[in-house]
C-alpha cells in the first residue's frame, strides 16, 4: 500500500485546524480523546497519529521545510539522547507536569507548553530528537505500535543502498545494515511516507 502525500497534507492541515478550534473554545481535552483513538489505531496501523494527525508533527513538518529552503543547518541528535530508556524518563516528567497543571486548572497552558517546546527543540536540532526522545505522545505510541500488523518496510533484496530514504526520514528511523542495505526501525516510524517518495526504485511499502 502506498501512502499519498496529498492526502497526508490535507489530513495534517485539517487536524491542525481542529486542534486550534478546540483550544479557542476551551475544549482541548477533546484532543486528548482523539489521541486516545490514535493509541488504539497504533496497535493495528503503527504511529499513524504522529505522521497524519498530531499538531506538533504538522508544525515540525512546516519548520523542516522552512529550514531546508533557508539552508539552516540541523544539529544531529546527540549520542546520549539515543538511549531508549531516556524517552520514558521524559514521559514520566510529562505525566507529573500534566497532573500538576490539572490540579491548578491549567490544562490549556500545559498543551501550549508542550507544543511550544516541540518547536523550540526542533528549531535547533533535527526533528527526530523531539519525535524519539522528548515527545510524550510518541513515547507511548512507541510501545503500542510494536504490535502493529501494518508497517512500512523496505524490500532489502531489491534495495540499491542509495540512502535517499535515510536522508529524508524525519525520525531518523532508517538503519544501515552491514551489507549497506537499509532497514526501518518500525517502532519509531511515523508512517509519513517520505521514504517511499524518495526511493528511486519504489521498493518501500506499507504492508503486513
Amino acid at each position: 500500500m502506498k501512502l499519498n502525500k496529498t492526502f497526508r497534507t490535507i489530513s495534517q492541515i485539517l487536524f491542525l485546524a481542529i486542534f486550534v478550534f478546540l483550544l479557542i473554545i476551551g475544549k482541548n481535552m477533546l484532543w486528548m480523546a482523539l489521541f486516545a483513538i490514535g493509541v488504539l489505531v497504533s496497535i493495528f496501523f503503527g504511529r499513524f497519529y504522529c505522521g497524519w494527525v498530531c499538531q506538533m508533527g504538522t508544525l515540525l513538518r512546516g519548520m523542516s521545510y522552512i529550514k531546508k529552503k533557508l539552508r539552516i543547518p540541523q544539529i544531529k541528535t546527540p549520542g546520549f539522547f539515543k538511549q531508549k530508556w531516556l524517552r520514558f524518563v521524559f514521559f514520566a516528567l510529562f505525566l507529573g507536569f500534566i497532573i500538576l497543571m490539572q490540579k491548578n486548572g491549567l490544562q490549556l497552558f500545559a498543551v501550549l507548553i508542550i507544543t511550544g517546546l516541540s518547536i523550540v527543540v526542533s528549531l535547533f536540532f533535527h526533528e527526530s530528537l523531539w519525535h524519539n526522545v522528548f515527545c510524550p505522545y510518541g513515547s507511548l505510541l512507541s510501545l503500542t505500535s510494536r504490535f502493529a500488523f501494518l508497517k512500512v518496510k523496505i524490500n532489502e533484496e531489491k534495495c540499491i543502498s542509495c540512502g535517499k530514504c535515510e536522508r529524508v526520514c524525519p525520525s531518523e528511523t532508517i538503519l544501515i545494515k552491514e551489507n549497506k542495505k537499509r532497514q526501518i526501525d518500525t517502532i519509531d516510524c511515523l508512517i509519513c511516507g517520505k521514504c517511499m517518495e524518495a526511493c528511486p526504485i519504489k521498493v518501500i511499502d506499507y504492508k503486513k
